[in-house]
């Protein structure tokens, strides 16, 4: 095994690893490779790798964060801290329309 496989499988290990613990976005994966001292290309194979597997999905990570959030937080406030996280607006946006209306969703969303 060469060094570059070497790292290669050191890094999907690490990422693997990292989510165990807590789901996270793509962008949220990667920086945590980064930090890690990963280089930006093994960091990025590591987030296709978990994604291929379905492991990572900002569509699911949105989807829940809103369903957790939504009593507690504006839709706007929602949309800021997701776009934070590197979901990009439409995807929040198609998870935003996707959430089943909540009790006092309609109420929330006019703050």
């Amino acid at each position: 095994m060469t060094d570059m496989e070497q790292q290669q499988k050191e890094v999907r290990k690490k990422a693997l690893k990292l989510l165990e613990h807590m789901d996270r976005t793509e962008k949220g994966l990667y920086d945590r490779l980064l930090r890690a001292g990963f280089s930006e290309a093994l960091a990025a194979d590591a987030v296709a790798y978990v994604k291929d597997y379905g492991y990572v999905n900002d569509a699911r990570y949105a989807t829940n964060y809103i369903m957790y959030k939504i009593h507690d937080k504006s839709r706007q406030k929602i949309f800021q801290e997701l776009q934070q996280k590197g979901i990009d607006r439409q995807t929040i946006q198609s998870a935003w329309d996707e959430t089943p209306s909540a009790d006092g969703r309609e109420e929330i969303c006019s703050r």
